[in-house]
């Protein structure tokens, strides 16, 4: 078991300069930063960034796609002690303007945009009350006469000032248990995010956990195919890296062609990645066969990966996947398997909870305690948990039990050898008539026929049963199925009522910015399809 350490981003930075100085730690494309170079860089920036008005404690928001302006800037204001909010580069502007507001976010930086986005544009619709709320906008992007402060002026002026000395004593002064990041989370089915708190210490120690759970290097060079804003990308990329003194390879964008591309030009060692987000590099690597022989090991999680497609991934492309089950509450995650599990164990379940964390399983309704081998909810303990909700003491009290033990929302049991296997999501069960219908068992069958490249059930309406389920599938290119194969398959592994009513195929599922499928958007697309 690794210690906690109690280092602040700040100090563990200075420390990783002095004892790897020259080894990489941020690179893009012909751009590469040493850890001495991250260090004296990203203090300009916090000085830069006093400079401004920002100081200790204030809330900064940042809307980009990450590159090494981007990141830098983020670790410049976890130095500064900045509470950094992290916005979905999917946020049209009255969403990303409601969380400005729901956050007190005082300052932002923001980039030129993502797919047809332009971040620039849609700030310039943000009402006049959120306008006068900010008191500077930064830019990290690329064009020119941009009326907003830039990424070259802000080095300037750390360069220049006299605050540097100010400023180390400040980071120097900061507490671990301060507040570090805010995140959004509502999963892909709620109505309102929730704004999770996390600490410095949290997200330190997240990120040298799963270096411990990678075996990790100063010699890994980590493919960043994940938004920043999303927590796993957070802790088992950027703080895995950048706190064990690894590399943080950033690609062009997050096509799959780009990450396969970044994998093989620059040798990446470890890829992270939801489930959809492999089954397209699984489909662009059959079509385009990049060299990815360097990887030796990778996490999948954020969602649920049927067994077989678990090991093509293993297999296809030579590394060991690593299960691993979080959310964004639970800094650190809750539980991930050893790099030494065999394959049967890795692709069954989740493994074991993380160190630091207890967990039991309860009965959802009368929350007594399961023994060993019963299903029900995960229930989590531990100092890697959230601070709470921003705001809302009420909804964070609910989430605990009397016992401090954190509801996860996840169905699943402990069985003897103390792994942990997942069932479904509470509130993706499906209800047919009073039987409970677990999606991901329907789905992890059809995602066995070779044709299909992704699944989703979902629960539509049904006048009798009041749900019925209904298979969405998306098939590879130039492969069909059709829905009388699908249900033939179904029937012989499965109970006639948890035979889906309905099989939607469909170009593409819709997914979110992180690859998740988006649960409200699916269900809407399938019963305007179906005429329901």
């Amino acid at each position: 078991m690794r210690e906690l350490i109690r280092d602040t981003v700040f100090s563990r930075l200075a420390w990783l300069a002095d004892e790897f100085s020259e080894r990489p730690a941020l690179w893009q494309g012909e751009h590469k930063i040493n850890y001495r170079e991250l260090n004296e860089r990203t203090n300009q920036l916090a000085c830069g960034f006093l400079h401004e008005g920002m100081k200790p404690g204030s809330h900064v928001a940042i809307w980009g796609e990450p590159d090494l302006q981007l990141l830098l800037m983020f670790i410049a204001l976890q130095k500064l002690g900045c509470v950094t909010i992290l916005l979905n580069t999917c946020l049209k502007y009255k969403e990303a303007q409601e969380q400005v507001v729901e956050t007190d976010t005082e300052f932002m930086v923001v980039g030129d945009g993502y797919k047809e986005i332009d971040f620039l544009e849609e700030m310039s619709k943000m009402s006049e009350d959120v306008q006068r709320q900010l008191k500077k906008i930064i830019y990290a992007g690329v064009r020119q006469n941009i009326p907003y402060i830039g990424f070259n002026e802000i080095v300037e002026n750390g360069e220049t000032s006299q605050e540097m000395d100010l400023f180390k004593r400040m980071a120097a002064q900061l507490q671990v248990e301060n507040p570090a990041v805010m995140l959004a989370t509502s999963g892909t089915t709620g109505l309102k995010s929730k704004l999770v708190v996390l600490s410095m210490f949290h997200l330190v120690n997240g990120g040298l956990q799963k270096a411990e759970v990678f075996k990790m290097n100063t010699f890994d060079i980590i493919c960043m195919a994940m938004p920043l804003f999303h927590i796993f990308c957070l802790d088992v990329n950027v703080m895995a890296a950048l706190m064990s003194g690894a590399c943080l390879y950033l690609p062009k964008n997050r096509r799959s062609r780009e990450v396969l591309r970044a994998v093989q030009e620059a040798k990446c060692t470890v890829l992270n990645a939801v489930p959809s987000i492999f089954y397209s590099l699984l489909a662009r690597q059959e079509e385009e066969n990049y060299d990815v022989s360097s990887l030796r090991v990778g996490m999948i999680g954020g969602a649920y990966c049927p067994p077989e497609k678990f090991c093509e991934i293993d297999r296809k492309f030579g590394f060991t996947l690593i299960p691993g089950l979080g959310q964004t509450e639970a800094a650190a995650g809750i539980a991930a398997a050893e790099i030494a599990d065999p394959l049967e164990v890795r692709s069954t379940t989740v493994g074991h909870i993380v160190d630091y964390m207890e967990a039991r399983i309860v009965n959802t309704e009368t929350q007594k305690v399961l023994p060993t081998g019963e299903a029900g909810e995960v229930c989590v303990r531990g100092c890697m948990l959230m601070m709470g909700y921003y705001k809302q003491p009420e909804l964070t009290a609910e989430s605990y039990d009397n016992d401090g033990y954190m509801h996860t929302g996840d169905i699943g049991y402990i069985d003897g050898d103390g792994y942990l296997h997942m069932k479904a999501r509470i509130k993706d069960l499906i209800n047919r008539g009073g039987e409970k219908i677990n999606p991901n068992e329907i789905e992890s069958l059809i995602m066995k026929d070779h044709r299909v490249r992704s699944c989703k059930v979902v629960p539509v309406p049904d006048e009798h049963y009041g749900e019925q389920a209904c298979a969405v599938i998306e098939c590879k290119n130039n492969q069909s199925i059709t829905t009388e194969e699908v249900i033939d398959s179904l029937k012989n592994n499965l109970a006639d009522y948890k035979i889906p009513a309905y099989v939607l195929f469909v170009a593409h599922i819709p997914r979110t910015a992180t690859g998740k499928y988006r649960q409200k958007e699916i269900i809407k697309m399938a019963i305007e399809k179906l005429k329901l």
